[in-house]
This record gives C-alpha cells, sequence and structure tokens, in this order.
C-alpha cells in the first residue's frame, strides 16, 4: 500500500487499473487489513440509527440536511431510496489515513501549492499580453486599444462561465474533482498553441474565450478542494496561499519582462510550456479530495472484497434519488445560480467582489496612462512598478495573519466557539485602505512631483484589496458547508469576472475623459476613491447582520 497523495492522483489510478489492482492498492486489498464486522452485519440498525442521528429536521415541507456533508433532499425520497438493510460507508475512524485531512503537513502544503500555483496562471494568462498591445495594435492594422483590450475581457468571460459548469460536475461523487482539474488543463495548453500561431483577429477572441472557459475549474474548485485538505483552524492560511496565485499585477509584470526582445506572442508560448509542465506534476501528484468520491471508491471495493452487494456510499444514494432531468438541471450551471439567488448573504459578498474588482480593472489602466504616456516609461520600467503592488499584498498580511491567528485560528484549535462574523473587521479596514490608496496614486501622479508617490498609493490599494477580498473568501469557507464550496466559490466567481471582462474596456475612456494638462489621472481616480466609499457599507452591514441571514439558510454553518 503506498501514500493516498500518489495512489490517489491521476497516474496512480491509471497504474492500479492497468495492474489489476496489484500496484497502488488500497488498504481494504491488502493481506493484514481486517475489515470492519459492520460491512459483513446481517442487520442494518446500528447504520440506520448512525444517519437518522445525523438528520436535521427542518420546516413543515419535510425537507431535511445530513450534518457532514450538507446533502439535502426529501426525507420520503431517501428512505423509498436507502433500503433497511443497506450499509453506508465512512471513514473508519477519526485518523483514517485515507481521510485528505489527515494528510501530513508536507503533503498538505505541496497540494495547496500546486492549487494556489494553477489558480496563479489562470490569473496571469488574463493580462499577460496586455503589455504588447502596441505590436497587437499594428500586426491587426485599423485596431484601437479598446479592441486590442477585447481578448482581456473575451477570457474573462470564459472564466466566469467555466465553473458554472465544472463546478457542479466535481461535486457528483461519480466524477469528483481531480479529473475535472486535468481534463480541462490539458485543453487549456492545448489551446496555447493556436492562440500563439493564430493569424486574425476573430481567431483570436475565440481560442482566448475557450482559453478562459477550460482554464477555469481552479477559480471555484480551488477554494472548495483546499477546504477538503485542511482543518478549520487553518482556513485563513489554506485560502491565503490559495489566493496569493490572484496578487493584482503579477501578469503585467511577468508579461514586460518576456515582451521585451520578443513580441506578444512569445507570452502564449510561455504559458503553453510551464502550463504544460504544471499539467505533468499535477499527472503523478494530484489526488483526489472530495469525500464522497474516495467513500464511493471505498464502497465498490468493499463490495468487490466482501461480496456484500448492500454496501453502499452516499454519493451513490445521492446519484440514485436524483432524476435524469434533476441531474442535467445539476450540471447545468443550477446549483450555483440557485445559491447565490437563494442566499442574500453570499449575493452580498457577490456585489462586494463585483465593485472590488471592478475599481480595480479600472485603476489599472490608470498605471500605463500615467507612467508610460505621461513620464515615458518603457514597457520593462512600467512592468516594474507593479511589484508596488506586491509590496502592497506582503504589508498587508502582516495584518491579515497575526488577527486571524488570534481571532480564529487560535480558539478554533482550541475548540472553542467562532462565528465567521469575526473575520469582517479585517474585510472594514481593507475597505478603507483602498479609496485611499487611490487619492494618493490619482493626486500625486503628476509631472511636477516624482514619480515614486504614486507607487506609495498603488501600495496602499493593493494592500486593501487584498484584506478585503481575502477576508470575504475565508468568510465564505467558514459560513457553508464544505460539499456546496464549490459552487459557492464559482458563483463568486461569476461576478468577479464579470468585473474583469467589461471594465478594462471602459478604463481609457474615464480617465481620458476626466484628465488636465497637470493631473492626468486624479480625477478619474477620485471618481473611483468615491465608488469605493460606498463598498464599506458592504462589510460593515455583514458585520451586524450575516448572523441572522446565516440561521435562515440550509446551505451555511450556523
Amino acid at each position: 500500500m503506498t501514500t493516498p497523495f500518489i495512489r490517489d492522483s491521476c497516474f496512480g489510478r491509471l497504474i492500479y487499473y492497468f495492474s489489476n489492482h496489484k500496484y497502488f492498492h488500497h488498504k481494504e486489498e491488502s493481506s493484514d487489513y481486517i475489515i470492519p464486522e459492520k460491512y459483513y452485519a446481517n442487520e442494518y440498525k446500528a447504520e440506520k440509527d448512525n444517519i437518522e442521528n445525523n438528520i436535521i429536521q427542518s420546516d413543515s415541507k419535510g425537507t431535511f440536511q445530513l450534518k457532514p456533508d450538507g446533502s439535502s433532499g426529501s426525507k420520503s425520497d431517501y428512505e423509498n431510496q436507502m433500503k433497511e438493510d443497506e450499509i453506508l460507508v465512512t471513514w473508519d475512524d477519526e485518523n483514517d489515513p485515507d481521510n485528505p485531512q489527515n494528510w501530513s503537513r508536507a503533503y498538505k502544503i505541496i497540494y495547496v501549492s500546486q492549487i494556489s500555483l494553477l489558480t496563479g496562471i489562470v490569473y496571469v494568462a488574463l493580462t499577460i499580453y496586455t503589455p504588447g498591445i502596441g505590436d497587437l495594435q499594428k500586426e491587426y492594422k485599423n485596431t484601437n486599444q479598446i479592441v486590442a483590450l477585447l481578448p482581456v475581457t473575451i477570457y474573462a468571460c470564459g472564466s466566469a462561465v467555466g465553473p458554472l459548469f465544472f463546478a457542479p460536475l466535481s461535486e457528483n461523487a461519480a466524477v469528483g474533482r481531480v479529473y475535472v482539474y486535468l481534463i480541462t488543463w490539458f485543453i487549456f495548453v492545448i489551446l496555447q498553441i493556436p492562440t500563439a500561431l493564430v493569424e486574425n483577429f476573430a481567431g483570436l477572441c475565440i481560442l482566448r474565450f475557450l482559453g478562459g472557459f477550460f482554464a477555469s475549474p481552479c477559480l471555484a474548485n480551488g477554494g472548495a478542494t483546499i477546504l477538503e485538505v485542511i482543518r478549520l483552524h487553518d482556513l485563513p492560511l489554506g485560502l491565503s496561499v490559495w489566493s496569493l496565485g490572484a496578487i493584482p499585477g503579477l501578469g503585467p509584470l511577468i508579461g514586460s519582462g518576456l515582451i521585451v526582445g520578443m513580441n506578444y506572442r512569445f507570452t502564449f508560448w510561455f504559458l503553453c510550456f510551464f502550463s504544460g509542465f504544471l499539467f505533468i506534476i499535477m499527472f503523478f501528484t494530484l489526488p483526489e479530495t472530495y469525500e464522497r468520491t474516495l467513500l464511493l471508491r471505498r464502497a465498490i471495493r468493499l463490495r468487490a472484497i466482501t461480496g456484500n452487494q448492500r454496501i453502499v456510499s452516499k454519493g451513490e444514494i445521492e446519484n440514485k434519488v436524483m432524476t435524469i432531468s434533476e441531474k442535467a438541471k445539476e450540471f447545468l450551471i443550477a446549483k450555483p445560480l440557485e445559491i447565490v439567488i437563494c442566499e442574500p448573504t453570499l449575493l452580498l459578498i457577490n456585489v462586494c467582489t463585483f465593485l472590488a474588482n471592478s475599481v480595480q480593472c479600472l485603476f489599472f489602466g490608470s498605471i500605463t496612462i500615467y507612467f508610460q504616456l505621461n513620464r515615458g516609461f518603457t514597457t520593462a520600467e512600467l512592468g516594474g512598478c507593479w511589484i508596488s503592488a506586491i509590496v502592497g499584498v506582503v504589508f498587508a498580511n502582516c495584518i491579515y495573519s497575526p488577527y486571524m491567528t488570534k481571532h480564529f485560528t487560535k480558539p478554533v484549535s482550541q475548540h472553542q466557539l467562532v462565528f465567521a462574523d469575526t473575520l469582517i473587521p479585517v474585510a472594514i479596514v481593507g475597505s478603507c485602505m483602498i479609496p485611499l490608496g487611490l487619492i494618493i496614486f490619482g493626486w500625486t501622479a503628476c509631472k511636477q512631483l516624482h514619480w515614486f508617490p504614486p507607487l506609495i498609493g498603488i501600495a496602499v490599494y493593493a494592500g486593501g484589496l487584498f484584506l478585503v477580498l481575502q477576508t470575504l473568501y475565508d468568510y465564505l469557507g467558514a459560513s457553508f458547508k464544505v460539499d456546496y464550496m464549490a459552487s459557492v466559490f464559482a458563483s463568486n466567481n461569476l461576478f468577479r469576472s464579470a468585473a474583469a471582462g467589461g471594465m478594462p474596456l471602459l478604463g481609457n475612456m474615464l480617465f481620458n475623459n476626466l484628465s488636465t494638462e497637470n493631473f492626468p489621472v486624479a480625477w478619474g481616480a477620485s471618481v473611483l476613491a468615491f465608488i469605493s466609499i460606498g463598498l464599506i457599507s458592504i462589510p460593515v452591514f455583514l458585520w451586524h447582520h450575516s448572523s441572522k441571514l446565516r440561521t435562515k439558510s440550509k446551505y451555511a454553518n450556523c
């Protein structure tokens, strides 16, 4: 028997099947494994009592929820499908090594790092070619700057739509997470080749949409899979590592270095080779983490070993209960849209995310306008300006990490009751930093002053943005049940990507129409600052009212 980390990867599963279970086999298939007596039992009473203890009676409509996994449905439907003598597969005990939450710290670090790197490439791919917009305009004549940004918008639209399909698909026990990751990522890698070679602008836009669509699963599943691996008290740390892949300005920074001496097409070759290398690593070392999928596979093995066909898993029961039309609705974006419509807390967070990302996309356009068009910075020098955003995130993390350790990680690890609302004050601080950074940048970005003060504004803004978004991700992770987490993050990604898709096209118009001779971006930045001040009201509202909203939710951990 080998470690679950390799055994449950795509490579391990292939070797397992083609060797007829000789290699990378599971503990149930070892000669020294003692199969729990319950899987041979003739009576189902103990298992039935265990399930009933986990059922939460709800309203007069007769619906119910299972505590551990958040699955829900009609009680009568469940009982009709679950026969009296069926035996439910569970983890052997709380230290079961097949449970991803029992992996060693080293394995967890490797796993979370892979998901973070995967997410980082998706965000880098969004804007990586933008420092070479001038080359694109020369190649495609009669293409102005707004049109040249269309591939950014198209890519963002693809990444917005993709998780609405892939997140519900990965939440089906028969599919799981890892195959969705690998198959879609392989297609993304291959798509970079024609993207780098395409000779017409329409073809470039189509390929960028497909690239965003197939790259997108990690934008929703990433948070969900990390929460399947880490314990609750490590939630802020795990999600912060995941979100580091979305550091503002990383795409233009990398693109600036690649385009010097090359052209914008080289950025797509870079994406192809780098993402292809990551695919190879994931093929060997990215394991399955979805509990229902792992337990479904265990149920299949136990049935084969014991000959007891009464052994079933929760995932199998759920698939039996669902009709074909219900499964189709589940796969066709129904769950993420249903959750966001039915959950006012999630809707508020998504609106906050949309506004924050809209301001970000508009603001980042002003950096190019000031430093390159007004101060004459080269492409390489412009890329260096984005380092200030990274510095701002690092300093913001110096606020974020100690607060989360004191108010969340330590109390939860000591089994104290901690509500998700505890996280919100950090978002309030961050939402105040955003307009402050915008004002500093806008009114110091003039030819009369040195070019350094605007970089301070960028750093303050990026730090505030990090605090807001990171805290809201943590809030989602702490508020909603793990089995719905992929759909929760898919709905959030829809709002984020919608902002990233539409706003870059408006940025130049905003700043150019409001520019003055001495202050080219001041009034445009001020407009964004005024919008951002309104953003503060959302985390303040959540601070006072979110607990009441969660108590009425069937998806939330109250």
